[in-house]
């Protein structure tokens, strides 16, 4: 997913205010920024893939903040390869 330099900018902003996405579109690139910054996060923190990995909105927020025209540069770029599936839950015929 494409994701424009303004979507990005306000994205980050609407982060910092606590502001929720106004329609699907942005929900889509709060969602993408935000894996990739736990991506990145957990890179930083040395936590393997195997291990439980999670992050409060806070952190994402500190992380955000702390970006530098360059890095932020990155993470659009990490956040539009990501491959977002959406989770399915079992279907009902399925035994466990």
């Amino acid at each position: 997913m494409q994701i424009t330099d303004k979507q990005f900018a306000e994205a980050i902003e609407t982060f910092r205010e606590g502001a929720a996405p106004r329609d699907a579109t942005e929900e889509a690139i709060h969602n993408r920024i935000a894996a990739a910054a736990t991506l990145v996060i957990r890179q930083r923190r040395g936590v393997s893939e195997e291990q439980p990995f999670s992050v409060t909105h806070g952190d994402v927020i500190d992380f955000l903040g702390g970006l530098d025209a360059e890095h932020a540069k990155k993470l659009k770029a990490i956040a539009e390869e990501l491959t977002l599936d959406p989770v399915s839950p079992p279907s009902s015929q399925t035994r466990m």
